[in-house]
């Protein structure tokens, strides 16, 4: 079965969280959104940073890079 809610999320806080976001006014709505994205790219930024502990904050962003265009 296929559904929007995340399989960790009980019914009852994914509705409160639609709620939340319904209230939101669609600037707002756009700024979790890049917040979150942010967040998602310094995470990854960190596990490059793990691996590669030479790497300089250049090398970091172009690996990052290179791993979300698999270029």
């Amino acid at each position: 079965m296929i559904t929007s809610r995340p399989l960790d999320t009980s019914a009852d806080a994914d509705r409160a969280q639609f709620e939340v976001y319904r209230r939101m006014t669609g600037a707002q709505r756009l700024k979790v959104a890049l917040d979150l994205s942010e967040f998602v790219r310094e995470c990854a930024k960190s596990h490059i940073r793990k691996r590669h502990p030479e790497m300089t904050e250049p090398e970091v962003t172009r690996e990052l890079i290179r791993e979300m265009y698999n270029v």
